[in-house]
């Protein structure tokens, strides 16, 4: 059985990753270290070595996840899109799983109107009518 290329993908992301990152919106990781504290030298993403092996910086903290910790993570990132587009499918909003009534466009982003959700980005005339009727015939099943 040969492997997707995204499935290959989001394993080596994990094996990449240090456990401790927790995205550079943040000043300090889970370990305590200070994002700004590595000099800001070479290409931007090679800067910090909790996000690539290849950094030109090192850190005491760093915490690789194992090839088995990965995959097991990539399975469940598959497994919670997977649903989350079957949820979409049915037209159901994937926050609060009601059944999507209309949509409405606000900017980019369109909008459940019946729960207010953002439910994606695109345009709200292009959701065709049967996904609205999908939903329709789902709520009136779960009353």
């Amino acid at each position: 059985m040969s492997k997707k290329p995204a499935d290959v993908a989001d394993q080596l992301a994990y094996t990449v990753k240090c456990r401790h990152f927790n995205g550079i919106m943040n000043d300090v990781c889970l370990a305590g270290i200070r994002y700004d504290s590595f000099p800001q030298t070479g290409v931007p993403y090679q800067r910090l070595p909790c996000i690539t092996t290849r950094s030109v910086n090192n850190c005491v903290s760093v915490s690789r996840y194992t090839k088995a910790e990965s995959k097991a993570m990539a399975a469940e990132d598959t497994k919670q899109v997977n649903q989350m587009l079957a949820e979409m499918a049915a037209g159901l909003c994937v926050v609060c799983k009601k059944a999507v009534e209309g949509v409405k466009q606000v900017g980019r982003c369109v909008y459940a109107t019946n729960c207010g959700h953002r439910i994606g980005q695109g345009r709200a005339k292009q959701m065709t009518q049967e996904q609205v009727d999908k939903a329709k015939a789902y709520n009136r099943r779960k009353r």
